[in-house]
């Protein structure tokens, strides 16, 4: 029973990542074939008209911002190979459980860096931020990570799909 619902796992880890290494992939082209650049630092533009920073703390932001921009674009190229290594493996006409595994080890890797990335990004801006900013800013990551704040204080149940905080993040609130 144990290996049943241990296969019966996997497979279900193999189709998510098909799935969202093939989506990803598809926006990808997509993207390329319109001619529309790679994604660059945007977040401290959203992030200022979003909370309606003060020219200090634009200047206190800017800096941390670009950081985790930069990381989080490597961080993505990461996870696009760690997914296409996982694709491969998929691929082979008789796939090998250990290739598989691996090659889901290294898409959970690359997928907690980004999080502890997000994670870490909020806690260096947070000092910088007002109570009533941070209040706007936690409310809306909340709602993002948790699907309209099922979790984070709300609820014990989240399904969110927790979206790092990549560029591009707060585009919707513009």
């Amino acid at each position: 029973m144990n290996a049943t619902r241990w296969v019966a796992g996997a497979l279900v880890l193999a189709i998510l990542a098909a799935a969202s290494f093939g989506v990803s992939a598809a926006i990808t082209s997509r993207r390329a074939a319109d001619g529309v650049p790679p994604a660059e630092c945007r977040c401290n533009t959203a992030l200022m008209s979003f909370l309606d920073l003060t020219p200090e703390q634009q200047k206190r932001i800017a800096p941390v911002c670009e950081d985790y921009c930069r990381q989080q674009l490597a961080d993505r190229g990461d996870l696009q190979e760690a997914r296409a290594r996982l694709m491969d493996a998929l691929r082979q006409p008789r796939p090998d459980r250990e290739d598989i595994d691996a090659a889901l080890e290294d898409v959970g890797r690359v997928q907690s860096r980004i999080q502890r990335g997000a994670a870490e990004y909020l806690l260096n801006i947070k000092p910088v931020l007002s109570e009533a900013q941070q209040a706007k800013l936690f409310d809306t990551v909340g709602q993002r990570f948790c699907q309209q704040g099922a979790c984070g204080g709300m609820g014990r149940f989240g399904g969110g799909q927790g979206h790092g905080g990549g560029p591009g993040w707060m585009r919707h609130l513009k």
